[in-house]
């Protein structure tokens, strides 16, 4: 009744018209395919570049325009892409686990002293590294300078242009969240006063809906940990995650536009899930999965890498999250090798990924 109420039919040629029209803008659309909905193929072919500029562990990175940023095991370093020059080294010789640049005016990072030399804390900047403010503000209670415990993983979303942060610390369970840019802290989930041992080893905030909030790592008896929000953090449940799956989650990637799909990266391979944690299937074994990250490009493409068998850098890349995966590896590099984190940006039209390893940073560049 519709289609006739749009098209009078007065003639047959005429009432081809729009169902001729439909199904070509359907193939422009679906990027002329004329399959049924399968993804077309995935290419990862390019070239991998090892940056010298750094040999630190660097458990952190994000690119913005022409800069880079190291959360490293010898301070917090920025670096001039164009040049490869380093523009900026801060807290040299503490570890920064864990950083965010939430506006070219507003920095927070985590640091942590092994030798107890200098106090554990959270430092902002508003000056682009030019001085640093203790930022800690009651963060885990800010215990004494040995025993405080600052973030080793940390999201945020804005809301109404303010930062709302969550964070985690190792060797704990807890979940910290912060509603006003890390001026002040709550405890959200587990006991910070007298924190759980395990493993905390990432959060993540759905970016299809910030009110979902997954966090993972290992629990004290070595055994997968996984746990959830869907109300911005104010309540937490467990998330049963395949017992044979390895002693780790340490990571997870949640689907374009579809939140109820997450892949888990866990010790010994990659798990998924159809229905937001109820039922998980194995989608890939052989490896670590450490960390996840969509493509710049296409957010229906989703990257992986950590540890493999062989030791050397590789990273996988499935564009029907999870169900098939392409391996690239990096044959011509150092071994022994893994990666922390990872990040996907777009320079000059072309796709780079960045890795950040406990040998330095690494590229990989995407042919068009």
């Amino acid at each position: 009744m519709l289609f006739k109420m749009l098209y009078p039919i007065q003639d047959r040629n005429r009432a081809l018209q729009f169902p001729v029209i439909f199904c070509l803008l359907v193939f422009i659309a679906t990027g002329c395919s004329t399959d049924s909905g399968d993804p077309d193929p995935l290419s990862v072919s390019g070239r991998f570049e090892s940056l010298q500029f750094t040999e630190q562990d660097v458990f952190n990175i994000d690119v913005q325009g022409n800069t880079l940023f190291a959360g490293t095991d010898d301070g917090f370093m920025v670096f001039d892409l164009e040049s490869g020059e380093r523009t900026g080294h801060h807290k040299p010789g503490s570890s920064v686990p864990s950083f965010l640049i939430l506006n070219e005016a507003f920095w927070l990072i985590s640091t942590a002293y092994r030798d107890g030399s200098q106090e554990n804390a959270i430092f902002k900047s508003e000056d682009q590294g030019e001085s640093w403010i203790h930022y800690t503000n009651g963060y885990a209670e800010e215990r004494d300078r040995e025993r405080r415990l600052t973030p080793t993983t940390m999201d945020y979303h804005l809301e109404n242009d303010v930062p709302v942060i969550f964070a985690r610390t190792l060797p704990s369970l807890f979940v910290a969240r912060s509603t006003d840019g890390g001026a002040n802290w709550e405890n959200v989930q587990g006991d910070w006063s007298n924190p759980s041992i395990g493993a905390a080893r990432f959060i993540k905030i759905d970016k299809n809906n910030s009110e979902n909030i997954w966090a993972g790592g290992a629990g004290s008896l070595f055994n997968p940990y996984l746990i959830k929000s869907t109300n911005g953090g104010d309540d937490w449940e467990f998330v049963d995650i395949l017992p044979n799956s390895g002693n780790t989650v340490f990571d997870v990637a949640i689907r374009h536009q579809r939140s109820s799909h997450v892949l888990a990266g866990v010790g010994g391979g990659i798990l998924k899930t159809t229905n937001s944690g109820t039922e998980w299937e194995t989608v890939y074994t052989g490896i670590d999965a450490y960390t996840f990250m969509k493509s710049s490009r296409n957010p229906g493409v989703i990257f992986t890498s950590g540890r493999s068998a062989t030791g050397i850098l590789f990273f996988l890349a499935s564009n029907n999250f999870g169900d098939t995966w392409e391996l690239q590896e990096f044959h011509e590099g150092p071994t022994e090798l893994f990666v922390y984190d990872m990040v996907s940006v777009v320079e000059s039209e072309e796709e780079v990924l960045y890795f950040g390893t406990n040998k330095g940073v690494f590229t990989f560049r995407f042919d068009d």
